[in-house]
């Protein structure tokens, strides 16, 4: 059992991936409509890679600003609901905020700060290193 899931179990909640598969049936489609309305909202994408983002085999691209917006529109989510399911979410709301304000940001800065949040989560690093990465981004 991978960490992920055992973190997820212990603290009540699916894991991101799972949460991914639920909305998709919440809505009643199948991996294959799914990828059908993606494409038809312009993302290059086939009924294999959703499989594959729904087993953790690759993740979802959720750092390209275009596929975010396409994949919110297609779940019928919020961006932040979206980044959520994407194993974005984290117990402190100055982070969730931060994650937010970042969609509003150039590409290479939302990654930046998106890879900052993963290293938080994943305990990497701690969330007293954001002062010094949000010095070097302006989030206003």
């Amino acid at each position: 059992m991978s960490r992920a899931i055992k973190d997820a179990e212990t603290r009540g909640k699916l894991p991101p991936l799972d949460q991914l598969r639920e909305r998709r049936l919440a809505l009643g489609l199948t991996q294959e409509a799914l990828a059908v309305r993606l494409r038809k909202l312009g993302m290059d994408i086939n009924r294999s890679a959703l499989s594959h983002w729904e087993h953790g085999r690759y993740p979802m691209p959720v750092n390209d600003p275009a596929s975010r917006q396409i994949l919110a529109e297609a779940l019928e989510v919020s961006v932040k609901e979206l980044l959520e399911i994407a194993g974005f979410e984290v117990e402190d709301s100055h982070i969730n905020e931060i994650a937010f304000r970042a969609m509003q940001l150039d590409d290479k800065d939302q990654a930046d700060i998106l890879q900052v949040i993963r290293w938080i989560q994943d305990g990497k690093r701690s969330e007293a290193d954001l002062p010094q990465i949000l010095d070097e981004i302006d989030l206003s």
